[in-house]
């Protein structure tokens, strides 16, 4: 009969598995709900505002107020996620090859789970925002469109005073609007770069690749 000397080995534990678990049914129906509600009180009041105006017998002013605001919405809307959008995707395809950036590789193995939802969220957020704050000026927008001229001009650069008071809003809107989104979107780059690698270096002296510099 044959002993064996060899000491008993440890039992290894078996490592815990990370189930993944859906969104639960009760947030589902809650957003739901929440959606629902908020759905029919717009509706309501829509439907309130419309009846209002018909009665007065001003359904066509109600119809071009709101035909103004979601033209000047979906407009200024996409225009401004279209140009984040372009500069998420320029700033991703920046990113380096080599190792550079390593101060920033925890921020970015952070990020990178969110990269794509990011890529396709932000320019809908800032698109929506910016959509919104461009409808609220309707107004200006309707009285340059059926602006008419008082027949005075201006002494000093000969313009008819109806410039100052209907086109000038506007060309001021449209200019406020173009660069809120070139200052929103150079800083999204400038973090984008950063995350990646694209910008290195720090003090006085920075570091960009070619096509960082160019954006």
């Amino acid at each position: 009969m044959t002993y064996d000397d060899t000491p008993p080995q440890p039992r290894r534990s078996a490592r815990p598995v990370d189930v993944p678990r859906g969104f639960p049914a009760w947030g589902v129906a809650l957003i739901a709900v929440f959606v629902t509600v908020i759905a029919v009180v717009i509706a309501a009041n829509v439907w309130t505002e419309i009846i209002w105006f018909d009665q007065l017998g001003f359904g066509e002013v109600w119809r071009t107020e709101w035909t103004t605001r979601l033209l000047l919405f979906f407009v200024f809307g996409i225009i401004a996620a279209a140009i984040v959008w372009g500069t998420l995707f320029i700033a991703r395809r920046a990113r380096p090859t080599s190792g550079r950036g390593r101060i920033f590789d925890t921020y970015r193995e952070q990020v990178q789970p969110i990269e794509r939802g990011t890529l396709v969220f932000a320019p809908i957020v800032i698109g929506f925002i910016s959509g919104l704050a461009m409808a609220a000026q309707w107004r200006t927008y309707l009285a340059w469109k059926h602006q008419v001229p008082f027949g005075i001009d201006d002494p000093q650069f000969g313009f008819d005073v109806s410039f100052f008071v209907f086109t000038l809003p506007v060309y001021t809107s449209i200019l406020d609007f173009v660069l809120t989104i070139l200052i929103v979107s150079g800083l999204i780059a400038a973090f984008v770069h950063l995350l990646y690698g694209a910008v290195t270096g720090g003090g006085r002296r920075f570091v960009a690749s070619g096509l960082a510099r160019v954006q």
